[in-house]
């Protein structure tokens, strides 16, 4: 689930995690406006950008990891 993969990278920074997460980020932010939920859409999209904008999906340093624990944060606190 998104809130395990969260921790998950919060927790241990791991790669593969993030790429699932960004993966779920992905599919929210394309289809969760259809359904009504549009914080949650531009909450994922706001995730899945920052993520997306590092070289080689990896934080260039801790200040770009603490943002994207913030994004994710909010990502799951909007996930109903």
């Amino acid at each position: 689930s998104l809130v395990v993969l969260g921790e998950t990278w919060r927790t241990r920074r791991d790669p593969a995690a993030l790429k699932d997460a960004v993966a779920v980020a992905h599919k929210l932010a394309g289809s969760a406006g259809s359904y009504g939920f549009d914080a949650l859409g531009l909450a994922a999209r706001a995730f899945e950008q920052c993520v997306r904008s590092w070289p080689g999906h990896a934080p260039p340093d801790e200040s770009s990891a603490a943002e994207s624990d913030r994004l994710l944060e909010r990502l799951v606190a909007l996930f109903p």
